[in-house]
Order: structure tokens, then sequence, then C-alpha cells
């Protein structure tokens, strides 16, 4: 099995759900109400699958390699407050 190309698919998702999330975020500027709540519960949910394919990948890429996962992460975990940067590893 091919871990490094299926833990890329997970990250490929994670761009995504990451590039969603800062749209749900620009958003919110003009939400009012219930609006805002929904919203905020909807990028919890969002950030959540985003944190888990991150995760996923990640995991499935360093079985692979033999190295610890959990750099790469960190990393990548903070990418999601940072929209400048657009790249993963």
């Amino acid at each position: 099995m091919d871990y490094q190309a299926w833990g890329e698919e997970y990250l490929q998702q994670a761009e995504k759900l990451r590039a969603i999330i800062w749209q749900r975020r620009e958003r919110l500027k003009v939400l009012h109400g219930e609006e805002v709540l929904r919203a905020y519960r909807e990028l919890r949910i969002l950030t959540q699958m985003y944190t888990d394919c991150l995760q996923t990948g990640h995991c499935l890429q360093a079985k692979e390699t033999g190295r610890s996962p959990t750099p790469r992460i960190a990393k990548d975990l903070r990418m999601i407050y940072n929209k400048a940067d657009n790249t993963h590893g």
C-alpha cells in the first residue's frame, strides 16, 4: 500500500477545508444574531474535519517513512491561522 500517496490525498482535502474555513471566517463579518451562532458551530465542525485530515494524512505518510508526524502536524495546524501560508510540510 502506498501510504505516502494515501496521506497526500488527506492533506489535499485538508487544504480544501482550510480554504472553506477562511471563506466562512470572512463571511462572519456581515452576519448578525442567530446567523453568527450557526456560523461558529459550522466553523467548529470544519476545523475539526481539517484537523482530522491533517493528522490522518501525516500519520499515514509517517507510517511509510518511520518518522514522527508530530512536528508536521503542529506546523500545519498553525496554518489555519495564517492565511498567507499556502503550503504543506
